[in-house]
């Protein structure tokens, strides 16, 4: 995992928040050390982890309170991205942590997606507040639709390929998920408006439905499952397409497998409309839709 550092360009102005966010980089440093070390144990982990929640949630209070004193416009989709991150995000990591016992390979996951929530999140979220750049989340949907769109997904998992899932955030930023496999579908519609359909796969989620599909078991990544990642992505989309009535029709254009680097730096030019992650007993999957 890269060490997270602060610099300038990371403050937004505001003293107080600014302080938080460097204890927060400095917090989540000290967690990779602590994963690196061969002599820790699943209690120093553990405490480590929920002082991290708890100061997060401190801030997230402390942001909220400023966002209020100054009037900040965006203030009701600041708030859902700090709630989804403690409702949603960290506590599926926790028991993902807790399954594995505290296991080098997740705890390095876990610090990997909190350092990239965390510097997306002040990079463009927070400079918001004091208006040096613009919010990403622009397309607020309602709690209906939003509960509408994650039903669809988990549908379509469990009903299709047989996995446990459940929803681990719903607005998910292009954070690092691991060793995972990337595919883009480009639509449009008869009058030319363009939408983007991005889908993320862990790599040992991807083995389990590429062999789903070719009914074989697959402990490897090879040709056949990568030759496969189209198939199983259009069956994913169309089924999610039929389970959720307010996607519109589009005509598919172009796909393609993309790299993470490829997926971050498309996914940064534009603005999710459903943006989900969810947890599977299988690994990790995404869907992101931007228009």
């Amino acid at each position: 995992m890269k060490a997270i550092e602060w610099n300038d360009r990371f403050s937004i102005g505001v003293e107080i928040v600014d302080h938080a966010h460097q204890k927060l980089f400095s917090i989540v440093r000290k967690l990779n050390r602590l994963s690196q070390n061969s002599r820790k144990n699943e209690w120093t982990c553990m405490e480590g982890i929920k002082y991290f929640k708890n100061y997060a949630m401190t801030h997230f209070a402390q942001e909220e309170a400023y966002m209020r004193s100054v009037g900040y416009g965006g203030y009701e989709m600041h708030k859902r991205l700090h709630d989804n991150m403690v409702n949603h995000t960290l506590p599926v990591f926790e028991m993902e942590l807790v399954k594995s016992g505290y296991s080098e390979d997740v705890l390095a996951q876990f610090l990997n997606f909190c350092s990239g929530w965390l510097t997306e999140h002040i990079l463009i979220e927070d400079r918001a507040i004091t208006g040096k750049v613009s919010s990403k989340w622009v397309h607020e949907q309602s709690e209906e639709e939003l509960i509408g769109f994650s039903q669809a997904v988990i549908g379509v998992l469990e009903q299709e390929f047989r996995l446990d899932a459940m929803l681990a955030s719903r607005y998910y930023s292009s954070e690092d998920i691991g060793n995972a496999y990337y595919y883009r579908f480009l639509y449009r519609t008869k009058d030319g408006r363009k939408q983007q359909v991005f889908l993320a796969f862990e790599e040992q989620l991807l083995l389990y439905m590429a062999g789903r599909i070719q009914k074989e078991r697959f402990m490897k990544m090879e040709k056949r499952v990568l030759d496969s990642i189209g198939t199983l992505s259009t069956r994913i989309v169309d089924g999610i397409g039929e389970r959720f009535a307010q996607i519109d029709s589009y005509q598919a254009e172009k796909d393609n497998m993309l790299t993470y680097d490829q997926f971050i730096k498309v996914f940064e030019r534009e603005y999710p409309y459903y943006s989900m992650l969810f947890r599977t007993n299988r690994g990790f999957f995404a869907v992101c839709a931007v228009k």
